[in-house]
């Protein structure tokens, strides 16, 4: 569970979140949608204990973010995603729990590629790899770390329409086959209707939650759901609310 109680973010006179409330429960996958320089990041940063709030409160069950993060509770995916060039794409898989001190297990890293379609790519370098690949290493990465809690920034900015829809799909099986709580922030409306099933909408000047909407699409979802009329119709309600909050 994580739980955000009054949160505000400054950097000098600059506020970039103010007053942020958001419950969020175990095994809940939320999305965060808004304009950019909204603070969708900087409140991410903060629940993942890489950025002190000003005010306010963060929990993630028991544990303040940085207790968390140093216990490996949590797990990153980047937008840039960061693995070493050098390695191979089993050896960056394992590189996180070696850091944090614990046993790596090469059988299990093997199988998390194999899951994220890299069977056959486990000794590839990144340099060899398409960046939608690149991207499903971060994960498998993220998820051998055994992190109960994935925080996601943009994973998806740099790829392709077709790319992202594929991501998508497979990070929503992820999600259903691990039960882990994950929160994904994105620029795309689209994509945080179709991954969430809760939707939280934010506006800027300062940055703060405008609204948020339970996502009512059948499970599990597949590029299907992209021609139904409940999908087309939730991404219209979301727009249409981050058009309104701009506008104001």
């Amino acid at each position: 569970m994580i739980e955000l109680e009054n949160l505000t973010v400054t950097f000098d006179d600059f506020t970039a979140v103010t007053d942020i409330n958001l419950h969020i429960e175990r095994g809940e996958f939320v999305t965060i949608v808004g304009p950019s320089g909204c603070g969708k990041t900087t409140l991410l940063r903060a629940v993942g204990g890489l950025q002190k709030p000003t005010a306010g409160r963060i929990q993630i069950d028991d544990q303040r973010p940085a207790a968390a993060q140093k216990a490996g509770d949590i797990g990153f995916v980047f937008q840039q995603q960061t693995l070493f060039p050098w390695k191979s794409a089993l050896e960056n898989v394992v590189f996180l729990r070696k850091m944090a001190n614990e046993s790596p297990n090469r059988k299990e890293a093997r199988a998390l590629l194999d899951s994220m379609g890299l069977e056959g790519f486990e000794d590839a370098r990144p340099s060899a790899l398409s960046g939608g690949m690149k991207q499903r290493v971060a994960i498998a990465r993220a998820l051998h770390l055994g992190a109960d809690v994935l925080l996601m920034d943009e994973p998806f900015g740099e790829l392709d329409e077709i790319t992202r829809d594929e991501l998508g799909v497979e990070i929503r099986s992820l999600w259903r086959r691990e039960q882990k709580t994950i929160v994904f922030v994105t620029h795309s409306v689209p994509e945080a209707v179709f991954l969430g099933n809760r939707c939280v909408v934010m506006r800027d000047e300062p940055g703060r939650i405008e609204a948020t909407f339970d996502i009512d699409l059948p499970d599990p979802r597949d590029t299907e759901v992209f021609g139904s009329r409940a999908f087309q119709e939730q991404v219209a309600t979301v727009r249409q609310t981050l058009h309104e909050s701009y506008d104001e």
